[in-house]
């Protein structure tokens, strides 16, 4: 289930070691859910706690239907909106298909943030990264929430 390459996207490594590392966390609640279409477990995703905060941490789907990524989405931010106290989600995204599947499921753009490779840009040989929160350090940096 975890990410595969594939001719048009690459992606970086995920194990069950990876996603121990995270849920093990002290620093801040991380929590693994399958997604299923029918009684299949077609993907998951992972969301983070923290005061009056939850972000979509990763989310992975091998469907290329724009609509199963939203449905993906729209089921991650549901649940996480459920938990008390959590008055913002968030999440983003890399790729088109994941940025289209964000805005179908009614994220908003708040911001950008370039990104480059370190080394040879070659091994990415014309392919989208897939690139999610838990890539870096953006699932663990909490700031509350302000209202205007």
């Amino acid at each position: 289930m975890w990410p595969q390459p594939s001719p048009a996207t690459a992606v970086t490594a995920r194990d069950t070691g990876f996603y121990r590392y995270f849920v093990d966390s002290p620093f801040a609640p991380h929590v693994l859910f399958g997604l299923q279409k029918g009684r299949e477990l077609v993907g998951y995703f992972c969301l983070v706690f923290a005061s009056h905060v939850a972000r979509i941490a990763d989310l992975w789907l091998p469907s290329t239907n724009v609509e199963d990524w939203c449905a993906g989405f729209r089921t991650a931010a549901v649940l996480a909106a459920s938990e008390k106290r959590v008055y913002e989600v968030s999440a983003c995204a890399s790729t088109a298909l994941g940025k289209e599947g964000l805005s179908c499921a009614g994220f908003v753009l708040r911001g950008r943030s370039a990104v480059s490779p370190f080394g040879d840009a070659k091994i990415l040989e014309g392919r989208e990264l897939h690139l999610q929160m838990l890539d870096s350090d953006a699932s663990s940096l909490f700031k509350e929430a302000v209202s205007t």
